[in-house]
């Protein structure tokens, strides 16, 4: 119910895919959301519905705590740094679905210009999450899980590093008393 399950599920919502149900472990976000995507909510894990395909968007350390609870279902983690083999040995259809942008619930994004990483297990359901990217984005490159961990590296270096620089150019022009809108 977080940032990216926010925009990846409105930007699913209004290519026509049906949103079954969104679950967060606090209620009130999984309503909220669910709100949005005129879907059902849970809290609880054993009360998932079925669907056709079930979107982890939740923190790379919240996937290890799921994945023993989970059932065998076809099943995609949203994480840059987490590689597809966590999900090795306990999921039959399994990958990820990886935008490249960071979020934020608040401001409105257009889904179709961030790039899609996709990875999957196996060919068939590789090129489910193909045309699933395909519709939701302009960008889908297949990547394995070691070539996503380094985009996302260099995404977050990228990203912080320039904040940073605007940070200090900020301070700068705060000294001598010139407005910071001129950059």
């Amino acid at each position: 119910s977080g940032n990216v399950a926010t925009h990846l599920g409105i930007a699913l919502k209004k290519k026509g895919y049906n949103i079954v149900q969104v679950w967060s472990n606090q209620i009130n976000n999984a309503k909220i959301l669910a709100n949005k995507l005129d879907c059902n909510f849970t809290d609880s894990i054993d009360k998932l519905l079925d669907a056709d395909l079930y979107v982890l968007t939740v923190k790379d350390d919240v996937i290890h705590q799921l994945l023993n609870i989970i059932p065998d279902i076809r099943i995609v983690h949203t994480s840059g740094s987490l590689g597809m083999g966590v999900f090795e040995n306990k999921f039959t259809d399994y990958g990820v679905l990886y935008p490249l942008q960071t979020f934020n619930k608040d401001i409105n994004i257009d889904f179709t210009n961030i790039p899609l990483c996709i990875e999957a297990n196996n060919p068939e359901f590789e090129n489910n999450l193909i045309k699933i990217g395909d519709q939701l984005s302009k960008k889908v490159v297949i990547m394995n899980s070691e070539q996503r961990k380094q985009l996302h590296i260099a995404a977050v270096f990228a990203c912080n590093f320039s904040n940073h620089i605007f940070s200090i150019a900020n301070t700068i022009l705060s000294k001598a008393d010139i407005e910071f809108k001129l950059l």
